[in-house]
């Protein structure tokens, strides 16, 4: 089954012809723990330098958002990870803007 095409909100095309594309997903999803919204972040403790690396817990396709949750779960041996959507919130923000 196709993905549904997104309605595109601006798009700007390089020299290069390469386009970048905004676009206006249907719903968000997002992988919780226990309800809470989280973080996945991973360290390789055999390479101590280097820094975390996170990987994303945010998905436009709820098959991806279905697919991590799964991986978690079998990592972490549990169930406490779901999927759940997300909504436009209150506006945030900058630091510096605040001052």
């Amino acid at each position: 089954m196709p993905r549904p095409a997104p309605k595109i909100i601006d798009a700007r095309q390089n020299s290069r012809w390469v386009t970048t594309e905004i676009v206006e997903p249907a719903v968000i999803y997002t992988v919780c723990y226990d309800g809470v919204q989280i973080i996945v972040r991973v360290h390789d403790a055999l390479r101590s330098p280097t820094p975390y690396k996170y990987r994303t817990a945010m998905f436009t396709f709820a098959d991806n958002a279905f697919a991590k949750a799964a991986e978690m779960n079998a990592l972490f041996h549990t169930d406490k990870f779901e999927v759940y959507t997300m909504t436009v919130g209150e506006k945030a923000t900058h630091k510096e803007d605040a001052e």
